[in-house]
């Protein structure tokens, strides 16, 4: 593939949304490009503008963290992305994310859903969903067990069906 036909499909893939290199190499090498015209159209992209690593790391990042996620799950999705650790942690500092705060967001998220009265089941469930979330096990351990008095006093409500008359 020349050129030419290899920039114009590369313009044509992050007019639709944003990429990074590393994914868009991906997605043009499927077509069959060869690595050197690959390596020149990238490189004429992110001259251009129209390809920005950074920019787009901090962008995907912001929309990852709109839902309480823990640093592994970052990790782990930027990973996937192309995006470096080093680019992620820096994004992750520049806009003062703090995973305690996330973690408590989700633990409050989970637990008003948790019909579970057994203490030890409710922990566990909290613990499987926190995981689930990309939160380590030390931090959840650590977090869970400072909220074991508020698992034990939350008791459900009773509930009372009454019945409507006709």
């Amino acid at each position: 593939m020349d050129f030419d036909s290899l920039f114009h499909r590369a313009v044509r893939i992050v007019s639709v949304r944003m990429h990074s290199s590393v994914e868009l190499k991906t997605k043009l090498k499927k077509n069959g490009a060869e690595e050197e015209v690959l390596t020149k159209v990238i490189e004429e992209l992110k001259r251009l503008g129209l390809l920005n690593d950074d920019l787009y790391a901090e962008t995907y990042i912001r929309g990852l963290i709109q839902k309480p996620v823990g640093l592994q799950k970052i990790l782990f999705q930027c990973h996937r992305h192309g995006i470096p650790v080093t680019v992620t942690k820096k994004a992750l500092q520049d806009m003062a994310w703090d995973e305690i705060e996330s973690l408590a967001k989700a633990y409050q998220e989970k637990l008003r859903t948790i019909r579970e009265t057994d203490v030890s089941k409710r922990f566990s469930k909290l613990a499987s969903f926190l995981a689930g979330r990309g939160f380590s096990t030390a931090l959840i351990y650590r977090f869970l067990n400072r909220q074991k008095k508020g698992l034990k006093r939350r008791r459900l409500p009773d509930i009372i069906y009454v019945r409507l008359s006709s």
